[in-house]
C-alpha cells in the first residue's frame, strides 16, 4: 500500500477530517504541518493552494472534498494500493 503525504495546517477542520478518513481506511501517511502563509510551497505539487493537499506518489488529491469523493466511489483504496 502506498504511503500518503498530507500537507496540513494546525487548525484546519478539513485537515483533521482527511487524517481521520485515512486512518479509518488503514492508509499510512506522513504529515507535513505548515503555516497558512507557506501555501506557495504547495504550488510545485501541482494541486491547489488550499489545505489539505494529499499526495499519493505522483497523484495529488486537491483537498478534503476530492478525497471524500474518491472514497465514496471506491477509488481511494485503489489509489492507495497503486503505489
Amino acid at each position: 500500500m502506498a504511503r500518503a503525504t498530507v500537507y496540513s495546517t494546525a487548525l484546519c477542520p478539513y485537515c483533521f477530517l482527511t487524517k481521520r478518513l485515512l486512518e479509518r481506511r488503514g492508509i499510512s501517511f506522513d504529515e507535513h504541518r505548515m503555516r497558512r502563509s507557506e501555501r506557495a510551497r504547495l504550488a510545485p505539487l501541482g494541486g491547489g493552494l488550499t489545505y489539505p493537499q494529499i499526495v499519493f506518489g505522483a497523484r495529488v488529491v486537491d483537498g478534503w472534498s476530492e478525497l471524500r469523493e474518491l472514497d465514496r466511489r471506491g477509488e481511494l483504496e485503489q489509489l492507495a494500493n497503486a503505489g
